[in-house]
């Protein structure tokens, strides 16, 4: 009986919670920097009743109408306290993580192996932007969304829970909802529907209403005015492939080993300019080799299809930033998190063979 009370679902959440707090509770004693006080200087000059007008207009800003709600919530209520940001930063890390490993569960994966998984996604130290800096509030939030959705539809998709036109609707407005929380959760309705396809085989034409909350995200910012992609930021045509290859390497190292690969893969990216032609052409070979490997091996990989499915949807959630001209470890949340995943249901696979 106490063995079953220290590993029932509840007592692993509050476990997860408390090695997140004991991780990050240094960031308590942070003031604000870096873009914090670009969104703080918003927040302060907005007008209060403007709130309703978010998801209409970006009056030239961002197109974030979730993360502007909430910072011109705090501001409102604690002004330039950081303390209290820095919590709440604290707290939508926790539910990510808390999503990881609730995700790892609904599919079999042994409690510990989720469990000791998550808690390496915890103390990634990729990570520290996103909760050292309150700037990537959106970032956090658009991951929440995305997974909580990935969640929700494991219910209607398994056939385990009830209210299934519900839970549709609560699905695809959370899909929707990670990408008005930051551009980058553009790509979460794709996402979405490569899991339900390929994990869950599902065929429903609900998915298309899913597949929908992309172009229409686009719509509405488009409409609302939002500023446009530009310098490192943006993706130019000539350097496309390279910035693909680079950025996808450095994204998956940076997720192993930390920011400073992050550095390292700026430096390669620089020289790789000077012969963009050649690195082009490398990086296509490079690239068609590995395709062509996994296809001559796909039989034998068939055990491991839940972590290549998982994988899957960790490249995918990199494609908003892969072209892009710079890097960054705040772009690496959702992917490190899909690979955490897949980490732990590799894991899971090699334990089952073990005992067959």
């Amino acid at each position: 009986l106490l063995l079953q009370t220290f590993t029932s679902p509840l007592s692993v959440i509050v476990y997860i919670g408390i090695a997140v707090c004991v991780v990050y509770a240094p960031a308590l004693s942070l003031y604000f920097m870096g873009d914090d006080f670009t969104w703080l200087r918003w927040a302060a000059t907005a007008p209060v009743d403007a709130a309703r007008d978010y998801f209409m207009n970006a009056w030239g800003f961002f197109y974030r109408p979730i993360p502007k709600i909430l910072y011109q919530l705090l501001y409102s209520v604690f002004w330039l306290k950081p303390a209290a940001y820095h919590i709440v930063s604290i707290v939508m890390f926790y539910w990510l993580a808390a999503l990881v490993y609730i995700l790892q569960r609904k599919h079999n994966v042994r409690i510990w192996i989720a469990l000791s998984t998550t808690l390496f996604f915890i103390v990634m130290s990729v990570h520290h932007e996103i909760v050292f800096w309150i700037s990537t509030f959106s970032h956090a939030l658009s991951a929440g969304m995305l997974f909580s959705a990935l969640c929700v539809f494991d219910g209607v998709w398994t056939g385990r829970s009830r209210w299934t036109q519900l839970r549709w609707l609560l699905g695809i407005l959370l899909t929707l909802a990670s990408a008005l929380s930051y551009e980058g959760g553009s790509i979460a309705a794709i996402v979405v529907v490569f899991i339900g396809v390929y994990m869950y085989e599902v065929r429903s034409r609900a998915l298309l209403a899913v597949f929908v909350t992309a172009p229409l995200y686009w719509w509405m910012r488009s409409q609302a005015g939002a500023v446009g992609a530009s310098g490192d930021y943006g993706v130019r045509p000539g350097t496309l492939v390279v910035n693909s290859v680079a950025n996808t390497i450095g994204y998956v190292s940076a997720i192993f080993f930390g920011p400073k690969s992050v550095e390292l893969f700026g430096i390669i990216r620089e020289n790789l300019r000077l012969n963009v032609y050649i690195a082009s052409a490398v990086a296509a070979v490079g690239g068609l080799t590995v395709a062509a490997k996994f296809y001559w091996n796909r039989h034998t990989g068939e055990k491991y299809r839940k972590s290549f499915i998982w994988m899957g949807a960790c490249v995918l959630s990199m494609v908003p930033f892969l072209g892009l001209g710079g890097m960054t470890e705040r772009y690496a949340l959702v992917p490190s998190a899909f690979l955490i995943i897949a980490i732990g249901q590799a894991w899971e696979t090699v334990m089952g063979a073990a005992r067959a």
